[in-house]
């Protein structure tokens, strides 16, 4: 029996035994293995994860199919971004117990078990976040007249934000129909990134994923410590110190891409979606 068929099987006997829930199965595991996949036919709900654009529809009929952005070094880390969109989703909720596989390479292979709890953890970053960082992924892989290009988008907490904030200069934005401002749709990210490149200010982006303002001058005055970074990571962790925003910048020196809440810096990304560092 091959690893990946023995490892099914012995986390659906674990899942058995403490009465789980749901399985959680990265799709790396699963891949083109149909007698994997049968191993899991006891358990009431299995998820497939999958990381960047895999054909997990393949799978979507039979099993629910979660899809994250990023990759992560973390192990523990990748499960509970994964977690946390299930719930948001409506597939897990809180008190659960799921048993989670993760087989990232041939030579690594592991069985986690999770109780669903803190779910303000869980919700810290939120759908229209995520879709920033994906825009950022997009920016950071990016030049503009052969340079890379910087942007900032502020998320949640609009109107503290726009308070706290003034136009640079004519918003190219402002009479464009809300389904055009809405960065939870990819087929705009061209537009936006086309703004990021010629204009400067940042983004103010509603909790539903509408593109409120662009051009915007980040005015709130809180003292943040930082080190090394320029002024539109300043501005940004110093608005999310000042409000309940939180913050997505793309670098133009590296392109790395910060996520910043409470003035702090929450989660860092290379431009190859790998998470190189988070405290959430």
């Amino acid at each position: 029996m091959e690893t990946p068929q023995a490892l099914a099987k012995a986390a659906v006997s674990l899942a058995s035994m403490i009465s789980a829930d749901a399985v959680i199965v990265s799709y790396s595991l699963v891949d083109g293995r149909e007698e994997v996949l049968k191993e899991f036919s006891p358990v009431k709900k299995v998820i497939v994860c999958s990381e960047g654009e895999e054909r997990v529809r393949l799978y979507s009929a039979e099993y629910q199919v979660v899809q994250i952005p990023l990759r992560y070094e973390n192990c523990e880390t990748k499960i509970e971004q994964v977690i946390g969109i299930c719930v948001r989703r409506g597939l897990l909720a809180k008190g659960e117990k799921v048993v989670c596989i993760d087989g990232g390479n041939a030579e690594c292979f592991s069985i986690h078990v999770k109780v669903i709890d803190g779910i303000e953890k869980i919700f810290s970053l939120g759908e229209p976040v995520e879709h920033a960082i994906k825009l950022g992924l997009q920016i950071a892989n990016q030049t503009y007249n052969g340079m890379r290009i910087g942007a900032a988008f502020v998320i949640g907490d609009t109107k503290k934000v726009l308070r706290y904030s003034h136009q640079l200069e004519r918003d190219p934005l402002a009479s464009s129909p809300a389904i055009c401002r809405d960065i939870k749709r990819s087929e705009n990210f061209q537009e936006i990134i086309k703004i990021a490149a010629k204009y400067d200010g940042a983004f103010v982006v509603d909790s539903n994923g509408i593109i409120q303002a662009c051009c915007r001058h980040l005015d709130a005055n809180r003292k943040v410590n930082l080190q090394g970074l320029g002024s539109r990571h300043y501005a940004v962790a110093a608005m999310t110190s000042a409000t309940k925003a939180i913050g997505v910048v793309i670098s133009q020196e590296d392109g790395n891409i910060r996520v910043f809440q409470n003035g702090k810096i929450i989660m860092r990304i290379l431009p190859s979606g790998k998470v190189i560092e988070t405290s959430i």
